[in-house]
């Protein structure tokens, strides 16, 4: 089964995990250490992240998924 790309979507939680970590002025490799993923390969919006990793940065920051999905929702 093809998996289904929406580079918009992508780039908007890309987007949403930068402000998160810009605001806790975290910087990639320190989120790196602390969750054990590459923070700049999510960033880049160039790959589909899974939910799991998802739901595992929403933790690290302190929120629930469906919290970060709002914020996701307000990008541009």
């Amino acid at each position: 089964m093809a998996q289904f790309k929406d580079p918009v979507m992508s780039a908007k939680v890309a987007a949403t995990i930068k402000l998160l970590r810009n605001k806790k002025n975290i910087s990639q490799e320190q989120m790196y250490v602390d969750t054990n993923l590459n923070v700049s390969r999510i960033e880049s919006a160039d790959n589909n992240i899974s939910l799991g990793n998802l739901s595992k940065i929403a933790q690290y920051f302190e929120m629930q998924l469906s919290d970060f999905f709002k914020l996701v929702e307000k990008q541009k």
